[in-house]
């Protein structure tokens, strides 16, 4: 009982708390102020089915949803990590991803390049994602001819630490797990 009491006055007695993500300080009135508020993205995958029979391919998009209120700045990118069982494509004009009935996806809106491990993506000059807003990027994935049975392998999406302006990573990942059957 004694150390809650002292956990409940050190919450009492500090001038700084949070809200939904969102920073507050008091002035010297005690009137709570916003601080140095900053846009927080945050990735989730949608995909329709997780398990791939031979040369089975199938749409999946990555959501990017700013949660902070507050409308990203400068360049946002993320990437993909490329895996050995599957090959991940992606359009490079907008369309609609095969996905939960058809979603819309803003792929004319980023660049797209790869290396060995990643598929890395990049909003075009100017492109901002608006306070509670989302973008949607789509992608194929295919699984590569060859590849036995009950792998499984992670398609892992991560937002690069301060893209958007933003200053929070510790939800700058998404992992979904799809397998071979």
């Amino acid at each position: 009982m004694k150390y809650l009491f002292i956990v409940a006055l050190c919450f009492a007695s500090s001038r700084a708390s949070f809200s939904q993500g969102i920073a507050f300080a008091y002035d010297a009135a005690g009137n709570r102020i916003k601080r140095s508020s900053a846009a927080d993205l945050t990735p989730t995958i949608d995909i329709n089915a997780l398990l791939f029979a031979e040369a089975a391919s199938r749409d999946f998009v990555l959501n990017i949803y700013e949660i902070n209120n507050v409308e990203t700045s400068g360049s946002i990118s993320f990437r993909i990590s490329k895996t050995s069982s599957f090959k991940i494509t992606y359009p490079l004009t907008s369309g609609t991803s095969n996905v939960l009935g058809g979603v819309a996806n803003q792929n004319s809106n980023w660049d797209f390049s790869e290396n060995a491990n990643f598929v890395i993506i990049t909003s075009k000059p100017g492109i901002k994602i608006a306070q509670g807003g989302k973008a949607v990027v789509g992608f194929k994935i295919t699984r590569n001819a060859g590849q036995p049975a009950n792998i499984t392998q992670n398609i892992t999406a991560v937002i690069v630490g301060g893209a958007g302006g933003e200053v929070n990573s510790d939800n700058n990942q998404a992992i979904v797990q799809v397998s071979t059957l």
